[in-house]
C-alpha cells in the first residue's frame, strides 16, 4: 500500500513522509523486525479519549528511534515528530474508523505532515502537506 494511491514517485521530503506513513501502518518486515508500529492493531488499546491520546508520543518516539535493516543500524529520516491520536467520533468522522491520527514531522529536507483515519483493516489518509 502506498500513501499515494496513484504510486507516484516522490522524492526530498516526500521520501520521509511516505517512510513514517509506512512505520506507523506496518510491525515488521523480513529484514528489519520490529520496523514499525501498525496502528490498526492498537485501535483496541484507544477505547477512551485519554488512552487514544496517550500512543501520541509513543508513536512519535518511535519515528524518530532508527531502525536495524539487514543486520545494519540506520538513523531516523525523522528529527522530530508530533503526533496526535484521537477517537474518530471525537473528530466528528462517520462510524467507518475509529481513530484519527495527525502527524506532523521535522527532516533535514523540511517539514511535512499529514492526517489518516484508522479502523482495524484500513488506513486512510485524509490529508497532508510537504
Amino acid at each position: 500500500e502506498d500513501m499515494d494511491p496513484r504510486f507516484r514517485t516522490v522524492e526530498g521530503v516526500g521520501v520521509a513522509m511516505q517512510w513514517a506513513y509506512h512505520r506507523l501502518t506496518t510491525d515488521d518486515l523480513v529484514n528489519a523486525p520490529g520496523w514499525g508500529r501498525d496502528v490498526r492493531k492498537l485501535v483496541g488499546r484507544a477505547d477512551t479519549a485519554e488512552s487514544a491520546a496517550a500512543l501520541g508520543p509513543e508513536l512519535a518516539a518511535m519515528l524518530q528511534t532508527g531502525v536495524r535493516v539487514n543486520g545494519t543500524e540506520q538513523e531516523s529520516m525523522i528529527d522530530t515528530a508530533n503526533v496526535v491520536v484521537r477517537r474518530a467520533s471525537e473528530a466528528g468522522l462517520a462510524d467507518d474508523f475509529d481513530l484519527v491520527m495527525s502527524v506532523d514531522c521535522q527532516t533535514a529536507a523540511g517539514p511535512f505532515s499529514f492526517v489518516v483515519a484508522v479502523n482495524q483493516t484500513i488506513a486512510s489518509v485524509l490529508g497532508s502537506s510537504a
